[in-house]
Order: C-alpha cells, then structure tokens, then sequence
C-alpha cells in the first residue's frame, strides 16, 4: 500500500495531498508543449483482422476502462503506412462526435495498432509520463474543458490546435509524476480485478441458470430423493399478465404519489427494482403490481427485467406476470430470465420492436414442484447477493479513484 500524507490545504498552484518529500508549485502545461506532435489518423474502412494488424476506432476504446478493446480486432484496407502506427508514450483521443474527449493511452500488449481517421494522436516527449497526462483526461477539470470546448459548434467536435491548448498543472518534479502514476494505476488495477470477478460470477450465474432450466443440473429433496418431472406452462396460466398504462401526465394531481412508476429507463441490469425517478397517487381504477411481481419490457428494448420490491405500476411498455401461489416469484423470474433471448429473437419485425400482452402470455417455461423451485430460487439468488456485494466493492474502487485523481492532481 502507497503511503499518502502531508495533506495540505490547497496554497498556490499544489495538489491538496503530496507524497511525502515533495514541496514546490506545480507549473501549468500546455498538452501542445508536452508533445513532439498532434497528428490525425488514417481514413481506411474496417476490414477482417489479418492476424497482425490492428485498427483502433473510437469505437475500440473502452468506455469506462478507457482501454483497448481487443475481443474482436479489425485490420485496416488498403496500404498501410507505418506514421500511422500507435507507440509507446502516445496518447489518443476521439475528436468528434458524442465521444469526443475519450482518451486511449497505448499499451505494448495491445501489439500493432493503426490508428483511424477520427482520432487524434499526441506523442508525448520522453520528458515527461504520459501517464501523467493520461490520468489528466479523467479529471473533472478535463471534463469541463471538453464539455465547453467541443460545443462551440453545432456537431460536438475538438481539432488539434484545440487539444495543443488544453492546459493543465504538472509536477516539474519528474519523480513525483511517477509516484502518482503508479499509485493510480495500483487502483485500476484493483477496478480492473474486480470487474473481472462480477464479470466471471455473472457467466458463472448464466450458465447455472442454463444447466438447472436444461435439466443437466439437478437438485434433491430433504431425503436425498430426485424431485417430480417438471412441466411446460405457458406464462399467462402462471397468474395474473398486466399492461402497463401511463396516467395522464396532464393530470399533476395524478403524480407525485406514493406508488413507484416504472419505465424501461428505471430499469437497470439489477435484479430487484429499488426505485423510479417518477411517483404517481393511489387512484380507485389503478391497477397496483404488488411486490415480487416480474416486470418485462415488451416495446423497443425488449427483455430488460426486474422483480418489483413496492407497490408500483408500470407504463405501456411493459408486461408484469403476478404469479399466483403454485409459484414461487424468484424462480420465475430466472426462469423468463433464460427465454429472454427466444422472446426477443421473435419480436415483430415491425419499425417499433413488440411483443404484445396475447404473445408474451404464450411463451411457455418450465417448473418443477414448488419445494424445488424455492431450491432454485434460493440458489440463483445466493449468487445474485454475491454479485451485489462485489458490485459495491467495485463501486467503492471508483469512488476512490475519483477523490484521488480531484486531490493529487490540481
């Protein structure tokens, strides 16, 4: 673990905390300056990767990591020339478009890397850590200057004499550059870590659900006995199906209530549904999901799910299975949950995405008794907790990586 002390109040141009051994200002710089050049990158179309030859797109650069994204590599056509080539110390960024200001910094590992058209390719002197400067364009002050600069003009967008004048404050001390660098990097490394553990503990969950929905993994009851054969059911013989309904959003008196409005928006990848950003009232007509129910979005971004915890009800765009008491809640969600791939592969092939209330009711799942489906529910859920526990770990991570990179940097 990397020491940090000497915290300071903020005097003159010093980060808020310093490594121990450092004093003295900190000097402004000018990217252009840290530079021996800002270069545009290649206009070639995508081709099939040749085994050799990378091609890097804003595309390829990983939205939060900020790293390359090397599962599926593409070559660029035609000739290739060698100025286009990504080194060592170089530093890319997008410079058009709603990604404008994302930032790659070259990685050895990530082999030959051609870069495209609308990247911007800043070759940092050996004089100082490109690192540095890297962490630079994570900042919040980098950020702002991104935001005011790219929307001078209608299409969001950042040349190269415009990225030659981002300043920022420097250590001129090069060993102190290299003491902040490695210790961010220690935390990425950590982010890094543990986005790969929820990421092997989701596959691990996957493929349970696959193996337990396929039969291949079975679970006994209390006297070591296999349980009965499970039975195909269509969904609407599970319960209760509901369409949603918006309530006049003219109507204010309607809204601002007690009882959670959910939309596809409100829904994320978690598994129970926390909150809304709307609210509505008790009404006689209202027709109320009570908690557990399965919600499923069945217009445009078909099979986002989640499992009510409150009251709540939902807009047009999603259809709500309320089981009745032969079921257990979980288990159907989990179940629905491996047919949300056949239910989308199926939709309309209309402008609009839809799976109307009379479909969604006819997708058929299959259960076992209730005593193994709380079995199995019990199961998936226990890896369901896990994954949260390691969600707020990662999310502790990137906190701390924020607070460093607003302290130790100015």
């Amino acid at each position: 673990m990397i020491e940090i002390a000497n915290q300071v109040f903020k005097k003159g141009k010093v980060p808020n905390l310093r490594f121990p051994g450092f004093v003295g200002e900190w000097e402004v710089k000018r990217l252009g300056d840290c530079c021996f050049s800002l270069d545009y990158g290649m206009n070639a179309a995508a081709t099939t990767f040749d085994g050799e030859n990378k091609y890097i797109r804003i595309t390829d650069i990983d939205d939060t990591s900020l790293k390359y994204k090397s599962t599926d590599p593409v070559s660029p056509a035609g000739d290739l020339n060698e100025k286009y080539l990504v080194n060592n110390n170089d530093i890319l960024f997008a410079r058009t478009g709603a990604s404008t200001g994302k930032s790659y910094l070259y990685d050895s590992s990530d082999g030959k890397l051609y870069f495209a058209g609308f990247l911007i390719r800043a070759r940092i002197k050996d004089s100082h850590n490109s690192k540095f400067i890297f962490f630079q364009t994570q900042t919040q002050e980098y950020n702002k200057w991104i935001k005011i600069m790219s929307m001078r003009s209608g299409q969001p967008g950042i040349n190269s004499q415009e990225y030659a004048s981002f300043n920022f404050f420097m250590s001129p001390i090069r060993h102190e550059q290299d003491k902040i660098v490695n210790f961010i990097t220690k935390l990425d490394e950590k982010i890094l870590l543990q986005s790969k553990i929820i990421r092997d503990l989701k596959l691990l969950k996957n493929t349970l659900i696959k193996k337990l929905f396929s039969y291949q993994l079975k679970f006994k009851d209390d006297n070591g006995n296999i349980f009965f054969e499970w039975r195909d059911i269509m969904l609407g013989d599970i319960g209760q199906i509901i369409t949603g309904k918006t309530p006049c959003t003219k109507s204010l008196d309607l809204w601002d209530g007690d009882v959670q409005f959910i939309t596809p928006t409100d829904m994320d990848e978690s598994k129970y549904q926390y909150s809304s950003e709307r609210t509505i009232k008790r009404t006689e007509n209202l027709k109320i999901l009570p908690p557990k129910s399965i919600m499923f979005t069945c217009i445009a971004s078909i099979g986002k799910m989640s499992l009510s915890l409150k009251p709540c009800v939902t807009n047009q765009q999603i259809n709500s299975i309320i089981p009745n008491s032969d079921f257990n809640n979980e288990f159907v969600f989990y179940a629905v949950a491996n047919i949300s791939e056949f239910i989308k592969s199926i939709q309309s092939s209309s402008t609009m995405p839809i799976i109307n209330k009379t479909e969604f009711s006819r997708f058929k799942i299959s259960v076992p008794s209730l005593k193994e489906q709380t079995k199995i529910a019990d199961f998936l859920t226990s890896i369901d907790k896990k994954i949260n526990i390691e969600k707020s770990l990662l999310q502790q991570y990137e906190i701390q990586k924020v607070y460093m990179l607003q302290n130790l940097f100015i």
